[in-house]
């Protein structure tokens, strides 16, 4: 079922991403909440306040990655070395919640090498298998 609603689980998904808001919307669709219920459901709801959470871009990975992060800091050593800003450098959303969101990395990926998630169990059992930087990437609602 993936492979022919791919595009569509892609276009829902990027929506998503670019305006919170429109969730409860695209929700309403049959093919949206079908395909997000069958790949993984909605990791996280982000803010419109709170503190700022930057995206970076990794055109030179296989497939692209991208890497979010609280600090400007660590957002700009990253665009040093080659990715690059999204938003042109301004916050993505916005960090402000109770729950904890945990990022762990892949040195073995080429690609979708972080993975974020509010599961301490998921997280961890990331960590037992190879994964690296087991961290509170920001808070969410």
């Amino acid at each position: 079922m993936l492979h022919k609603d791919f595009k569509t689980f892609t276009a829902c998904i990027t929506q998503i991403q670019e305006n919170t808001s429109t969730l409860s919307i695209l929700l309403r669709k049959q093919t949206c909440r079908t395909l997000v219920g069958v790949i993984e459901g909605i990791g996280w709801l982000s803010s419109s306040s709170g503190s700022p959470v930057y995206r970076v871009y990794n055109p030179n990975a296989k497939g692209g990655d991208h890497y979010y992060t609280m600090s400007k800091w660590e957002a700009q050593q990253l665009v040093n070395k080659g990715w690059r800003w999204d938003n042109n450098g301004a916050p993505a959303f916005y960090s402000n919640g109770s729950k904890n969101l945990y990022v762990a990395y892949n040195p073995n990926a080429y690609s979708g090498s972080h993975n974020y998630t509010t599961s301490s169990y998921e997280q961890n059992s990331l960590l037992r298998s190879g994964w690296k930087y087991g961290a509170v990437a920001w808070k969410v609602n």
